[in-house]
């Protein structure tokens, strides 16, 4: 109907209506020490099923640490294969995923704690799909249990992210990294990162903020300081 009011005298109530703004972006990324204590809060053994005994160990912390490492979002880890990791040179294929764009198939490498996260995977046979609402709340429960609010799984793959940029500078790697069709998706996922331009600026403004007598007492150096040519003394 309202392709057709287009085409006729009536007022098309769409072309009208207003699109709600979207709420700015906060960083979702956390720093590695806080994952790390996230997932020390986990318990050791699995949680029993429904008429099946329980794992000796976590196959939930072990899916979350190949995220916290890897930046793989839960959709991609259900697919791996074992084949798709390359245990010799330190990389594994991802398969492309259908969401929004869409994107392809892509070789990724692997940090050493990423590598090590997936052999824990494989050990434990986490292959498969799994319930991502279990893994929400075991998360939960060891955040809660390490005193930190307000973070969910996904965020992982968001300090991942964050991560990588603050290292590099690099938003088109990050990107690559994670899998993102539009740059524009991996700056909110890279949102938590100090790029290292603004912390060098900050850096060198704190050296210019610091009174002489404390540089000269500390050994270090203010290095030059400008001086307006215009205003110097021509007197020999």
């Amino acid at each position: 109907m309202f392709n057709r009011l287009d085409g006729s005298d009536q007022p098309n109530p769409v072309r009208r209506s207003f699109v709600p703004r979207e709420p700015e972006p906060e960083p979702r990324g956390l720093s590695y020490e806080t994952v790390r204590e996230i997932l020390d809060q986990m318990p050791e053994r699995g949680q029993a099923l429904k008429g099946q005994a329980r794992d000796n160990a976590s196959k939930t912390k072990a899916r979350l640490a190949v995220m916290a490492y890897t930046g793989l979002p839960p959709a991609s880890i259900m697919r791996l294969r074992p084949k798709d990791v390359r245990w010799e040179s330190g990389s594994v294929f991802v398969q492309g995923r259908r969401k929004g764009r869409g994107t392809r198939g892509r070789t990724m490498p692997l940090t050493s704690k990423g590598l090590e996260a997936l052999k824990r995977f494989d050990e434990l046979d986490c292959w498969g799909s799994f319930s991502t609402s279990s893994m929400w709340k075991s998360f939960q429960r060891a955040a809660a249990k390490a005193d930190v609010e307000g973070v969910r799984p996904y965020d992982l793959r968001h300090s991942f992210g964050s991560a990588i940029y603050a290292t590099t500078g690099d938003l088109s790697a990050a990107q690559s990294l994670l899998g993102h069709s539009s740059s524009r998706m991996t700056e909110r996922y890279t949102l938590a990162a100090v790029p290292e331009r603004l912390r060098a600026a900050i850096g060198q403004l704190e050296i210019a903020q610091t009174p002489l007598d404390v540089v000269a007492a500390s050994g270090g150096s203010r290095g030059p300081i400008p001086v307006n040519s215009s205003k110097q003394s021509t007197r020999p």
